[in-house]
């Protein structure tokens, strides 16, 4: 159900583990037919300026390559691969196709452990990719039944 704009790919990590004796892995599902919209800005402080660089992901639910679960559910899954959640401070992204703003990545998705990635995969990602975006709000509309995904 891609509209004007939806014309994106971003890739969404999701980690289970990395507690005290337990490995962090990611899980990266490619999702097609998203609207990018991005906010540059710049903010002033006693400790001079700092980029603050906004992004929100648009993502129509019909749209979803596999359903969308709660994150607790998402967890209790078997295979984390079969569903997507969307939580905050735990669900990074990547746009992986906006040439216009120097996001063009073949970044990798599946089943990823961190420890595979000199400094983590998110750590890895922001240097070899860039447009690597923290979501901090997933907000899911109804009326034209939507995600909205922001990120930092």
């Amino acid at each position: 159900m891609a509209g004007i704009g939806y014309n994106s790919k971003i890739i969404v990590y999701n980690q289970v583990g990395g507690r005290v004796g337990e490995p962090l892995i990611w899980f990266g599902i490619m999702l097609d037919s998203v609207r990018i919209e991005i906010r540059e800005a710049v903010s002033v402080s006693a400790a001079g300026r700092r980029a603050e660089n906004a992004c929100t992901a648009k993502i129509h639910d019909s749209d979803l390559p596999v359903p969308y679960a709660s994150p607790t559910a998402w967890r209790d899954l078997e295979d984390q691969l079969s569903a997507v959640t969307f939580e905050s401070g735990k669900t990074f992204f990547i746009i992986t196709d906006k040439a216009d703003i120097g996001a063009e990545a073949d970044a990798p998705a599946g089943r990823l452990p961190d420890a595979d990635y000199t400094g983590g995969l998110i750590a890895y990602l922001g240097k070899q990719y860039g447009r690597v975006y923290e979501v901090n709000t997933a907000d899911h509309y109804s009326l034209i039944p939507h995600w909205a995904l922001g990120g930092k």
